[in-house]
This record gives structure tokens, C-alpha cells and sequence, in this order.
């Protein structure tokens, strides 16, 4: 009988906290994508080329592309001025340019570093351009 009363007055409580978990789920998620809606990946590729140590047979040196995405916020920023609009460009472009840095410590250019990180930092920042253009569009 003991057990009996004892599971009567915990169940209401396990219940509770079982409802409560319950109904925090749809709200996480519901913040999670609200949270994701404020964000651009840029995407910084380089192209990194694996020399072979034995040319004759392997005459065709194999490159990959190494590709870094990076989130950029504009949680903060009103995108239907123009003011926060330069702003997100600012911060897009600085996220690209530390990313592209980055990779070139990570994989060391062969005499083309400057160049290849310039270009790293162009295809970034275009990889964020369309993101950006359905941001600024949704903020009108």
C-alpha cells in the first residue's frame, strides 16, 4: 500500500516535467530556425594541389578543392537600411578574408599566396551574394 501512495504523489510530478520537456521541443526548434534565419554561410574555397613524391608514375600532380564555410550574423542589423546593409557587406567580407587566411596557413600556396587568397575571398564573398540578396529582400 506504501508503494501505491508513493507512485501517486511522484507520478503528477514525473508527468509535469515529462509535459514540460515535451512542449519546450516545438520551442527550440522554433528558436533553432529562427536563429538560422539570421545567418549567411560563405563558403572560402582553395584549390590545394598534392604533389606526388614519385612523378613517373604519378605524371598528373591531383589536386581538391578545401573549402571552409563560416556562419556571418545579421541577427543584429536591419537589413531594410542601408547603413546595416554596408554593415553585413563589412562583416561578410572580413569573415571571408579570415577564412581564405586561414586556409592559406593551413595549406601554404606554393610562391601564389596573395593571389590565391584573393580569389579565395572573391568565390567567398559571391558564395554569400544570393543568401544576402533573399535577406535583404525578406526585410522589405
Amino acid at each position: 500500500m506504501n508503494r501505491y501512495i508513493k507512485y501517486v504523489r511522484t507520478a503528477p510530478v514525473f508527468l509535469a516535467i515529462a509535459g514540460l520537456s515535451l512542449a519546450a521541443t516545438p520551442l527550440a526548434a522554433q528558436e533553432e530556425a529562427e536563429i538560422l534565419e539570421k545567418l549567411i554561410v560563405i563558403q572560402a574555397p582553395i584549390v590545394v594541389e598534392r604533389k606526388s613524391e614519385n612523378r613517373a608514375s604519378h605524371p598528373v600532380v591531383p589536386s581538391e578543392i578545401v573549402e571552409l564555410k563560416r556562419p556571418v550574423s545579421f541577427a543584429d542589423l536591419d537589413l531594410a537600411d542601408s547603413a546595416d546593409v554596408m554593415e553585413l557587406d563589412a562583416r561578410i567580407e572580413a569573415i571571408a578574408e579570415d577564412s581564405c587566411e586561414m586556409l592559406g596557413e593551413m595549406f601554404p600556396f606554393d610562391g601564389t599566396g596573395k593571389a590565391e587568397i584573393h580569389r579565395c575571398m572573391k568565390r567567398a564573398i559571391a558564395s554569400a551574394l544570393d543568401q544576402k540578396e533573399r535577406a535583404i529582400a525578406a526585410a522589405h
